[in-house]
Parts: C-alpha cells; structure tokens; sequence
C-alpha cells in the first residue's frame, strides 16, 4: 500500500467519544467526570431516560482533551455569543415541529422520571425519552451534567433547523445547519 493510500484511509478514520453516566471514553481511554464540556464536533448523538444518559460524539481528527477535577473538556475553542434564540421559520402538527432557530439554546433535564426539553425562543417538551441527532456539530457545545440530577445543554451560534417528532413518551431532535 503506498503512502497516499494510507493517508486516505487514516482520513476516513473517526474518532468516537461515549459519555456514559460519568464514564467519558475517548478514543479507548476511560476518564471519569461529572460534567462534560464537548465542543466542535461532527455528528453526535444522545439518548436519555429516566435510568440512563448516553452521549455519542463524533470528530474526524483527535480533540483537545483535558481534566479539571470532575471536569473534562473536549474539543477547541468556541465562543458561544451570548445572544437571544431567535425563530426564523416554523411549521407544527400533531406529532411533529419543524423549526429553524437562529443561536441555539436547548435545555435538558432529566428529574423524577420526566425529561424536560425547553428550547429557547420556541417551546418546552416533557417525555420519559429523549433522542437527538446532531449533523454538522462543528460550531456547537454539548455541556452535559450527569450529577446531582441529569442536565445538559445544548448551544450553536448559527442557525439550525430542528425536526422535533413527538408522542406521548419520546422526543426525537434531528438538528443540521440551516441553508437558504
């Protein structure tokens, strides 16, 4: 194999982070933390219910990783403009909202066996599960808290368009950049 194949191939490598309670493995290194600060990234996905929080992070190259106590950082730096969430576009029915959110601020709690999903700007949801798919995370931060009680936010400076499906007991969230 010549060394352009290699490289090729070293390319399509994808470097997986798992946030699981409070153990954070990356890449095959297990780290264990209450509050994971994971910052541009490319695909994530999370699921929570009333037992359990897994995060599912995605990069194409290694991330900044570092420790501070019961801290672990993951990723560069992003600089999240303290901005109000602002609704550029809607559309709901029964089981679905269509949504595009410029500066993205999404709240998540998971306490007495209800989640509670708010998304700023737009609306609160309560289910018993909770699901998002992330594509495209490059300029957002997952900052999740797994003690005292479940809490994650969710923050991007650009616009997103969210497609929230929703029934008695789920909240499923695929977001992506929003084009024009």
């Amino acid at each position: 194999m010549g060394s352009s194949d290699f490289l090729k191939r070293l390319a399509k490598v994808k470097i997986m982070i798992e946030v699981n309670e409070g153990r954070v493995i990356v890449s095959g290194r297990e780290y264990f933390a209450d509050h994971s600060y994971i910052v541009g990234f490319d695909n994530a996905t999370i699921k929570i219910s009333p037992i359990n929080l897994v995060v599912k992070v995605e990069y194409n190259e290694f991330p900044e990783v570092s420790t501070e106590g019961t801290l672990i950082r993951i990723g560069g730096n992003i600089n999240v403009i303290d901005q109000e969430p602002k609704v550029v576009l809607s559309h709901e029915t029964a089981d679905e909202d269509h949504v595009v959110v410029s500066n993205v601020d999404m709240k998540v709690r998971s306490e007495n066996n209800v989640i509670n999903v708010l998304i700023e700007g737009w609306k609160s949801y309560r289910a018993s599960e909770f699901k998002i798919s992330i594509n495209s995370g490059k300029d957002m931060i997952i900052n999740v808290m797994t003690r005292p009680i479940t809490s994650m936010w969710i923050y991007s400076r650009t616009s997103k368009v969210m497609k929230i499906r929703k029934s008695k007991d789920k909240i499923l969230i695929d977001i992506e950049d929003w084009r024009r």
